[in-house]
């Protein structure tokens, strides 16, 4: 960590960009408002209400749920209780709470005490706001549905999460049965590739000729999604969930897996047939020939040396993945801009921006995506060549850092080395070792900025990279690694974006209500008190009452406890490797992160 100075202030903050959040209420349900046993002789003991889940402002309602009253005095000495205050889930809607019983009469020195009804299951619903459909006009995230507003200014694929039964859909790919009925997903699953078909909306791959689904990727042996699988290798997702190939193995899709446009894809190639409404994901031949199978998001077993970024770790479902660095994309990532590379904008004033002649490589200038190369020294933030690190294998990268001049001209230059940043990532550096860029500073990754801020894009100024202003960026935040977010949030990166956005790891459509409630004894009756409700979602946040325990939740492949601090999603702070979310999947605190040694 640097010490701060003065210079290089360039201009403004950020604002949160991509995001894939599930817009759940607020409970009260489990607050018993009235939940105190009487207090003297005579006193009468009110039940407690509890209130359900109320849905944000436009989005789509969560249902409320009524604790039970309890009836009846007390007379006596009695002692109160009181219910804990419950969290509401994210997520679909919920359901209508149960009715707790009326209580009874306690008698002389009787004790009222009792927890509340049950709230009824959640419901399956669509998550977020009334927002615009797939293909609709955008402008920012948050006009769209999916909460992708891909670089073509319409809103695009949410990957990881998919239509249920009674969804909207226009393709197959909308919906998690990969079935799209007549604008609507279908419960039954679609049909295998070589199966009977007399129409192809009914098959996985969309296609069915001569009375046979079709196959969507040709002579390659794996399943596109949606097709029935065994084993996790059985699919181009390397995703086998529930007896299906899966998709949401990461927030893009995969190499030879079935997809609508390039923005689906990992690698920013769909490739389809003239006329065709689906392709499979092609690799894109442009840029430097190392990691063309290996660019952020696309499945890498184990093997971090397959990464452009030299990272390899937990996906939203827990397989493996390239995980994108921090700040700028190294040679050979996706990208949109120029300005997306590593040493790609010379106006940044970053050490050998002007040298390294950085740029998007596309193989026609009206593509959208692109890959990042650079034609000399390997500049500010690219990766590089430095044995040992977390993944061994470096020995294809370069090494000739920016600047080459050994006496910059800059007094707060030094002449490039490659060191590893905070996710042991191993990264072009060429800022003298005493100086660290102010906030609003143009920035390569976070490592270059004071106090290890985040170093995101500013939408303000073209998403230009910037150190930001605190030490992580909470929800709906922009980012472009998971560790620029808050402890136990993941950043959702779309295809050939840097930027993201912070978010809870929720993705699911419903959750189940509260527990039934029973009466508390006391000497000549019992009173129950208020029930407790849950709004829908995957992720809750347990709740803790005086008469109830603690609840704990999992959330998106990864486990968090209620009530408790979040767990670290891969690579973000922790003291000690029981503070990762995963874990269980090899994952340590290394060097203060959350971090596999691959």
């Amino acid at each position: 960590m640097r010490t701060p100075t003065t210079s290089l202030v360039v201009s403004s903050l950020f604002a949160g960009l991509v995001l894939i959040q599930a817009c759940g209420g607020s409970s009260n349900g489990g607050s018993s408002n009235g939940a105190t046993g009487g207090t003297g002789a005579g006193a009468s003991t009110a039940g407690g209400n509890g209130a359900g889940g109320s849905a944000a402002s436009n989005t789509d309602s969560g249902g409320t749920s009524a604790g039970g009253s309890s009836g009846g005095t007390t007379s006596g000495s009695a002692t109160s209780a009181s219910g804990g205050n419950g969290s509401g889930a994210s997520g679909g809607t919920a359901g209508n709470g149960g009715t707790a019983g009326n209580g009874g009469t306690a008698g002389n020195g009787g004790t009222t005490s009792g927890s509340g009804g049950a709230a009824g299951g959640a419901g399956e619903g669509p998550v977020g706001p009334v927002c615009g459909s797939f293909g609709d006009d955008c402008s920012t995230p948050g006009d769209c549905c999916s909460d992708v507003c891909d670089p073509n200014n319409t809103c695009g694929r949410n990957v990881i999460a998919c239509g249920e039964q009674g969804s909207d859909c226009a393709a197959n790919t909308d919906c998690c049965s990969f079935n799209c009925d007549a604008g609507t997903c279908s419960d039954a699953a679609c049909l295998d590739d070589g199966a009977e078909c007399g129409d192809g909306d009914n098959c996985c791959s969309g296609i069915c000729e001569g009375g046979t689904c079709g196959d969507i990727n040709g002579d390659v042996s794996c399943k596109s999604s949606g097709n029935s699988c065994e084993n996790d290798s059985d699919c181009c997702s390397a995703l086998c969930e529930d007896g299906a190939c899966s998709q949401k193995v990461s927030y893009c899709v995969q190499l030879n897996d079935i997809c609508t446009g390039n923005a689906d894809c990992c690698s920013g190639n769909c490739v389809m047939g003239e006329g065709a409404e689906v392709g499979s994901c092609g690799t894109l031949e442009v840029g430097p020939e190392r990691c063309k199978d290996g660019q952020a998001g696309m499945v890498c077993g184990t093997d971090c040396s397959q990464c452009c970024s030299r990272a390899c770790g937990p996906g939203p479902a827990g397989v493996f993945i390239c995980q994108p660095p921090s700040g700028c994309r190294p040679a050979g990532e996706l990208c949109v801009r120029d300005t997306d590379c590593c040493g790609g904008d010379p106006a940044a004033g970053l050490p050998g921006s002007s040298e390294s002649d950085a740029f998007c490589e596309r193989e026609s200038a009206d593509d959208v995506f692109g890959r990042c190369k650079s034609k000399r020294c390997t500049p500010q933030g690219d990766v590089c060549q430095l044995n040992g690190g977390l993944c061994s294998e470096s020995s294809q990268l370069p090494s000739n850092c920016c600047p080459t001049n050994a006496n910059p001209s800059n007094p707060n230059w030094k002449k490039g080395e490659c060191e590893y940043d905070a996710l042991q990532i191993p990264r072009c550096n060429g800022f003298a070792d005493d100086y660290c860029v102010p906030e609003g500073g143009s920035c390569s990754q976070a490592g270059d900025c004071c106090d290890d801020r985040p170093c995101v894009p500013d939408p303000g100024d073209n998403n230009r990279l910037k150190c930001g202003s605190k030490a992580c960026n909470e929800d709906g935040e922009t980012c472009t690694t998971n560790a620029d977010c808050c402890t136990g949030k993941l950043c959702y990166v779309a295809a050939g974006e840097i930027h993201g956005s912070c978010t809870p790891p929720s993705t699911g459509t419903g959750g189940s209500g509260g527990t039934d409630g029973t009466g508390g004894s006391g000497t000549g009756g019992t009173s129950t008190t208020g029930g407790t409700s849950a709004t829908g979602g995957t992720s809750a946040t347990g709740s803790t009452s005086t008469t109830g325990g603690t609840s704990t939740s999992t959330t998106g492949g990864t486990s968090t406890t209620g009530g408790s601090t979040p767990c670290s999603q891969y690579a973000q702070s922790c003291s000690a490797t029981s503070d990762c979310c995963d874990k269980a999947l090899g994952v340590e605190c290394l060097t203060g992160r959350c971090l596999i040694q691959n």
